[in-house]
């Protein structure tokens, strides 16, 4: 940082991305965690709440070090000194952690303002969702293998080992088969196994239907036709595009001879919106994939926000991939 910088920074003072301490103290982790779990930001340790330059000791950093290292999971800040006004001060800049979430003490925190305030535990969940550290896919659900269905399994596996040379036995054993996939742990099925391979996914997860319309004109006042699809996620895919190819134009044209075939919208981007509205929708919502057709346009709309990385200007310009969904149902794609 340099001089010029540092010293617009103690001028604003604290704020949503800097915090000052006087001195070293344990509260330093508080601020070091609630900065990982909300935003980026600097911890300027050595520095009064007023902006006074205090100063600190020379073992100050490994201080800091440690106590960022006993946050759960630990945080590794950038550490650095600096020399202001004569004094020793040490500028603390903790990264946003991304997929994971901070304790210190055994408590979590978030920025807020100036301040460092400990996470209810609805907000804990309600972050640990965010981070995907707790996903609907991989939570146990009260089915058992009589509700999975052994020739879908059958059938992925020959198309698994033919298409993506998957290396396993086609005679494995279903549960031996599920286990390797970590769709079964000690005989506990996962929502995945079931939304994938179930008989009935929808006795076990009824916001997993699809609904399909097709609407008369540009909104939805009146219907053509409306259908609501269960069954497994490869079904759902596989009839939602079908239901799709009934309502859109076909058109034909002969070249050169050669009759080409042409879709009112491409085959390939509707299979692919499909595909990524199911696998990776919040399942924790009780709605479900609507699949609307008009007279001008296709929409495909799923349950859920964007990831905490991305925003709605981000997604009109150029960005990385981040899907919200993830586990056994993301990698179907």
């Amino acid at each position: 940082m340099q001089p010029e910088d540092l010293a617009t920074t103690i001028r604003t003072g604290e704020s949503q991305s800097v915090e000052f301490k006087a001195d070293f103290s344990p509260e330093v982790g508080k601020s070091i965690c609630a900065f990982a779990n909300t935003n980026a930001g600097a911890v300027f340790v050595g520095i009064k709440d007023d902006g006074t330059i205090r100063g600190i000791s020379t073992d100050v950093e490994e201080q800091v070090a440690q106590v960022a290292h006993s946050c759960k999971p630990s945080v590794y800040p950038e550490i650095t000194k600096i020399n202001c006004e004569g004094k020793l001060i040490l500028l603390v800049a903790v990264p946003q952690s991304k997929g994971a979430l901070h304790s210190y003490k055994h408590i979590a925190y978030k920025r807020i303002g100036t301040n460092d305030m400990p996470l209810s535990p609805e907000e804990v969940i309600t972050l640990a969702k965010q981070a995907r550290i707790i996903r609907f896919d991989n939570q146990f659900c009260n089915a058992s293998l009589a509700d999975i269905d052994e020739a879908m399994i059958r059938k992925f596996i020959r198309s698994a080992v033919a298409e993506r040379r998957l290396e396993i036995d086609p005679a494995l054993p279903i549960a031996e088969f599920l286990e390797k996939l970590e769709l079964q742990q000690e005989n506990n099925l996962t929502h995945a196994a079931v939304l994938l391979f179930g008989k009935a996914p929808q006795g076990f997860a009824l916001q997993s239907e699809v609904r399909c319309a097709r609407f008369k004109g540009v909104d939805t006042l009146r219907f053509i036709d409306m259908k609501v699809l269960r069954g497994n996620v490869i079904d759902l895919i596989d009839n939602a595009e079908k239901f799709v190819m009934n309502h859109i134009r076909l058109a034909a044209e002969v070249v050169d001879f050669l009759r080409e075939e042409k879709w009112e919208y491409p085959l390939v981007a509707i299979r692919e919106a499909i595909t990524n509205a199911i696998c990776h929708r919040d399942y924790f919502s009780t709605a479900n994939v609507h699949i609307s057709i008009f007279d001008d346009r296709l929409e495909v709309w799923n349950p859920g926000t964007l990831p905490p990385e991305l925003s709605l200007e981000q997604l009109k310009k150029s960005h990385k991939s981040i899907p919200q969904g993830g586990g056994a149902l993301g990698e179907l794609e």
